[in-house]
């Protein structure tokens, strides 16, 4: 059974570090002027098109148009109800290669749970829903309260196929008391759906299996959050028991364990390689290796760079495309400088965490014991890497206060020096 300590020790660490006042996506630092530019239309630029040329114009970044056919989404909007009825969609959550996200009223339970809409492609497994029930009849064992409760599932015959339907719980756990809320009044706190037609390029009507418009996923301010909530694990379609183990993890590039990339055995253990990767993520604000425009290629020599050389049967199965030089061209001299400059890891944490765009709350030691911790869980053989309990158990989690003299953990006393059973 998973143990659920270090989710309420790592909740209560990094509270004070992300819940930090945004007005947007923070370029990163470091970057040159190209990535820049990338990195501002990622993030801000409606996407249209499709997978076989312009066809399609959606107006926001969402979810890509082309998946919308046979085997791919569900077309949803807003005001739909599901299962005879009972779920009412009011907004959007959110969306993934596999399935998208809706927040929803259920009109039985009188309260706003998840919706989570697979895509109907034959061959895809439903281990996601096999493994929330698992954890479903562990409701009473130890850690249970931070894995979302999986409420209901069933299937829906849509044009695009059969979908498989997931609910999952009050994903509003961030606000309290949410249940009693109006739609009105519950959009107050998160924002009202902002929605963009959807439309053919050339003029001719939109098929069946394609949505009129599209919605925006909800964006959720610092200020709806609690500092005595309870953080959730909420997304299991990557997770599997030791039963059935899958033949591959598609796990995004910047979270995914070398052993994956290089088709080398794997087990559990590649959680501690992404939780790391989430760690750093979650405190400096963007991730450790380039997820803009990236490809394996260039994760394997960011690992290089940051973790140090390959062991000898991966770099026997190496062999990167050639390297261009930089765009010299936009870049200053700084930025060419730093183009050219390779960071461990420990030298990259720092110097983007103590950049010029963000007040620091974590003093350069407590920056320096994350590194120790990090350089541990990044381990190319995952024998070397430190057990789930033992990362619970380093002094990152319990040293004493911020930089601006909070408390990290409770609210009373000193730092909790919680037991792992």
């Amino acid at each position: 059974m998973l143990n659920m300590e270090g989710p309420r020790l790592l909740q209560r660490r990094l509270f004070s570090i992300v819940a930090q006042p945004s007005s947007g996506p923070r370029v990163p630092p470091f970057v040159s002027r190209p990535a820049r530019r990338l990195f501002s239309a990622a993030t801000s630029t409606p996407i249209s098109g499709s997978g076989a040329g312009l066809i399609y114009d959606g107006g926001v970044p969402e979810e890509s148009l082309y998946r919308y056919r046979p085997g791919g989404y569900h077309p949803v909007h807003l005001g739909d109800f599901l299962s005879n009825g009972r779920y009412e969609v009011v907004h959007k959550l959110g969306f993934g290669g596999y399935s998208t996200v809706w927040l929803a009223r259920d009109h039985h339970l009188k309260r706003y749970v998840a919706v989570k809409i697979v895509v109907s492609e034959v061959g895809v497994k439903t281990r996601e829903l096999h493994v929330l029930r698992v954890l479903s009849t562990a409701k009473d064992q130890y850690g249970s309260r931070n894995v979302i409760r999986l409420l209901d599932d069933f299937q829906h015959i849509g044009p695009n196929g059969t979908h498989a339907y997931i609910h999952s719980g009050n994903i509003l756990f961030m606000l309290s008391d949410v249940s009693g809320l109006s739609k009105e009044r519950l959009f107050g706190h998160i924002g009202a759906p902002h929605i963009a037609n959807v439309s053919r390029i050339d003029g001719k009507p939109l098929g069946p299996g394609l949505p009129r418009y599209q919605v925006s996923s909800a964006r959720f301010p610092s200020a709806c959050y609690d500092r005595e909530m309870n953080v959730k694990l909420v997304d299991f379609g990557e997770a599997f028991t030791s039963s059935d183990k899958p033949p591959t993890l598609h796990t995004p590039l910047v979270f995914r364990a070398p052993e994956v990339i290089f088709d080398d055995e794997w087990d559990h253990r590649v959680d501690l390689w992404s939780m790391a990767c989430t760690m750093f993520e979650l405190v400096v604000g963007f991730p450790m290796f380039d997820s803009v425009m990236t490809n394996k290629d260039i994760v394997i020599e960011q690992m290089i760079e940051r973790v140090g050389d390959l062991p000898g049967r991966w770099k026997a199965k190496w062999n990167p495309a050639k390297k261009e030089p930089p765009d010299v061209a936009f870049l200053d001299e700084d930025e060419f400088s730093t183009s050219q400059q390779a960071y461990t890891l420990e030298q990259w944490l720092h110097q983007t965490y103590f950049d010029d765009e963000k007040k620091p709350v974590l003093s350069v030691e407590d920056v320096e014991l994350l590194g120790s911790m990090l350089r541990g869980m990044l381990r190319y053989e995952s024998d070397e890497r430190p057990s789930a309990a033992q990362v619970a158990q380093h002094p990152w989690f319990h040293s004493g206060r911020t930089d601006t003299g909070e408390q990290k953990f409770s609210k009373s006393g000193g730092p909790r020096q919680d037991k792992i059973p």
